[in-house]
């Protein structure tokens, strides 16, 4: 696995609210192993069609503000309108998406640093447009746009895709690959928490989700653009989608105290112990089901998978899942 996975442990080593059922886990293994899992191309017409450098820059500024996308008050998803007056509405993330693609057709500069740096309240309530419901943490957003767009004015790269080559496309290598360097460089990118005072929780989730995405357009590029030299490294993506996935599979398992909050919509605060337990415990129980597919696949011939070809199977479960809420939290972790 990778160092940031390992950074977890503490918070799973006594649990209060939330736990894995192995035996749910086991079955779910097998059940599983033989399905057709793939790595999702991303080509989606939110994305830009290129394979290239602008496709690099824009999902660079795109998961630096890829989190929650639900109103507080409301407990709808942002809506946004792409194409502009086609009346194809997009929800939640493929709506913060398609309000940057909206833009970037239209020839608004959202991916050159110095417009980023210079972003005002106003431009960024009217780059996220929305048909009913606006988007949520819009301060915060713009937070994020600017320090990534002064960091590139200012920092050692000056562009997501120089980021990325300096790397040598490596997830980690030894603090210079580019999870390490999103981490340690990009403030809009770190996703971390003290524990109990004494240990740093290395969630990660867009500095790791970055490449994940990256590479998925990559091996649908044909060559046009380097692979992930090291996706073996790729660790777990704990948002509100893949847990919610792992519950209605029965493999994670919350308290009464804490499923009665998420049946009531109640807000989870963020560095809460039930919202960290849902993360870590997610991490762990991925990380195992990821070990028992394998065993299983090995077993029947198949090659093993990674973690983006399973992350992308329960994410896809638990989007479409409606009988169990997930949890909601307002951060700008995920």
């Amino acid at each position: 696995m990778n160092r940031l996975f390992d950074s977890l442990e503490p918070a799973w080593r006594s649990p209060h609210y939330v736990s894995i059922d192995e035996d749910a886990l086991l079955f779910v293994a097998t059940d599983i192993a033989d399905a057709d899992f793939c790595i999702p191309a991303w080509r989606d017409e939110v994305f830009p069609e290129g394979d290239d450098d602008i496709f690099v820059e824009f999902i660079g500024v795109q998961h630096a503000i890829q989190f929650c996308f639900i109103d507080e008050a409301t407990g709808q998803k942002f809506d946004a309108e792409y194409p502009r007056g086609s009346g194809k509405v997009w929800r939640g993330s493929y709506a913060m998406t398609a309000c940057l693609k909206r833009a970037l057709d239209e020839g608004v500069p959202i991916l050159d640093p110095g417009f980023l740096g210079a972003l005002t309240i106003e431009q960024v309530r009217k780059l996220f447009e929305p048909v009913n419901t606006p988007i949520p943490l819009l301060e915060e957003r713009l937070a994020c746009l600017s320090s990534v767009g002064w960091k590139l004015c200012l920092g050692k790269y000056k562009s997501f895709s120089q980021l990325f080559s300096a790397s040598k496309f490596l997830l980690f290598n030894n603090g210079e690959g580019i999870v390490d360097q999103l981490l340690n460089d990009f403030w809009a990118y770190q996703d971390a928490h003290m524990w109990r005072g004494e240990h740093q929780l290395q969630f990660a989730k867009r500095a790791q989700l970055l490449p994940m995405i990256y590479h998925g357009r990559a091996l649908a590029s044909n060559g046009a653009l380097p692979l992930i030299v090291d996706p073996e490294h790729f660790g777990p993506v704990c948002d509100y989608v893949v847990p919610n996935a792992l519950r209605k599979l029965g493999v994670l398992r919350y308290v009464p105290s804490l499923h009665q909050k998420i049946l009531e919509g109640k807000t989870l605060p963020q560095w809460s112990d039930e919202e960290i337990e849902i993360r870590a415990l997610t991490a762990r129980a991925v990380k195992l089901l990821l070990d028992e597919v394998n065993i299983h696949r090995r077993k029947g011939g198949k090659e093993p998978i990674l973690i983006p070809h399973l992350d992308s199977y329960l994410w896809s479960n638990g989007r479409q899942e409606s009988e169990f809420l997930h949890h909601k939290t307002y951060t700008i972790a995920y």
